[in-house]
């Protein structure tokens, strides 16, 4: 049982939900500012989906071209991740 408490999986779950809850703050500043259709507010939704594809594949165990373990799409999911916040940064600049 404990093993399967600190398991990858849910490491990758883990991950995900932090990475939505933080996801929300940006969103509600988009919100806020009526910029939904700003290019760089669209990357973002679009970085945001394929988190989700990617987390969704591991989960039901569905292999993805350069994903094939849950470790991969930890790493796959922080890099994304990383990049979000990159754009958010930047789209904070912009607007």
């Amino acid at each position: 049982m404990f093993a399967q408490l600190f398991s990858d999986k849910t490491l990758l779950i883990v991950i995900t939900l932090i990475g939505m809850a933080m996801c929300a703050i940006g969103v509600g500043q988009v919100a806020a500012q009526g910029m939904w259709l700003h290019p760089l507010a669209i990357i973002a939704y679009v970085i945001g989906a394929l988190i989700l594809v990617i987390v969704g594949a591991n989960l039901l165990n569905v292999a993805l071209p350069l994903i094939d373990s849950t470790r991969a799409a930890i790493l796959a999911v922080i890099l994304l991740g990383v990049l979000k916040v990159g754009i958010t940064q930047l789209h904070h600049v912009f607007a």
